[in-house]
Formats: structure tokens, sequence, C-alpha cells
């Protein structure tokens, strides 16, 4: 990864991926592993999970880096990891207990990011460490809703599996069912 000036702040250090600027920052002093950024209030987790920089993510961890701190739209880390399918920092956060449920303001969870985006290991992960399957958005959406209408048939198999439930309606009425066939994706 590329190394940044001196005077870089440690969310600089993890958004670049500078593994050794991170340690170097937090080597004697964490107290800016939590500092929110930016518009969105980001915390250098945040940015870390984002761009699967799992190494430097785990020092932050390792740093006290709340897991399960929400931005300003309430993504959390383990949310930003689970939309861009960075299974490795999933399971980082995983092994420091993240908790797996938490909803964006708009009520996506992490797993209904995987399952929007066709984060199958991703999902898988979640489904492993307990994630509530049927979860709905704000919306009216599940994850084997917005795994169904989007074709992405491994993650609606993983979700079945682990008993999603099938009859769940959307206001309309439709169901998961009822959006795979629409969109022509049974098989």
């Amino acid at each position: 990864r590329k190394n940044i000036t001196e005077a870089a702040t440690l969310y600089d250090a993890a958004k670049a991926g500078d593994l050794s600027e991170v340690k170097r920052l937090t080597k004697d002093d964490c107290t800016d592993v939590n500092k929110l950024t930016g518009t969105l209030k980001w915390t250098p987790l945040h940015t870390a999970a984002r761009n699967n920089n799992t190494q430097v993510a785990m020092v932050l961890l390792a740093c006290d880096a709340d897991p399960n701190i929400q931005d300003t739209d309430g993504w959390t880390p383990m949310i930003q990891a689970s939309h861009y399918g960075n299974v490795d920092t999933v399971n980082a956060l995983l092994a420091v207990n993240a908790k797996v449920d938490v909803k964006t303001q708009k009520g996506w969870t992490a797993l209904l990011q995987a399952s929007e985006n066709d984060r199958l290991h991703v999902a898988k992960a979640l489904i492993s460490a307990g994630a509530k399957l049927d979860l709905i958005t704000n919306n009216q959406w599940t994850a084997l809703m917005k795994a169904s209408f989007n074709n992405h048939f491994e993650i609606v198999k993983a979700l079945i599996c682990a008993r999603a439930n099938l009859d769940i309606q959307q206001e309309d009425g439709r169901t998961a069912l009822m959006m795979a066939s629409h969109n022509d994706h049974i098989a």
C-alpha cells in the first residue's frame, strides 16, 4: 500500500491502507481511533472496512475501535464491509463480536447489503454468525426479496437453506417468489 506523509491523520492512514503508518499512529495513543471524520462521520474503521484493508482494521480493533459505531446514515463498519464484499474484514469484525443486525436509517442491515450486491461469501458468514434473516427495510424488502429480485441464486439458496421466511409480503402483496418469477429468475 502507499505511504502517506508524516503529518497524516489516523483516518487518512486507514483510508490509504498504510498499515505501518496506522501502527505508528496507534503505538502510544489510540485516542483518535473512534474520531468521526467528514460529512458522513466515518471513523478510521469505516474506511478500512470499505476499502478491504483488513490488517488495518485489525490494528484499529486491537486499539478498541468501536465495531458498531454508526455514521450519519447509520452505516457501521460491518455494513460497509458487507456492501463491498470484503469477507476478510467481515470475519475480523465478527471475531470481535460486532453486531450483525444493526440497521441503517433506511433499515438496511449487513445481510441485506450482501444480498443486494451478490456477496455470497459475506452472506454465508453473516448467516453463520446468526444474522436475522427476515429483517425488513423501510421500503419493505427482505434479504431474500433482494436476492430473488436481482437473480442472486446462490444467496437465495443460502437464505432458504437457513430457513428465511418465504411468505413475507410487501404492502402490495409481493413475496420473494413473486419477484423472482416476475423477473424470470425461476430455476
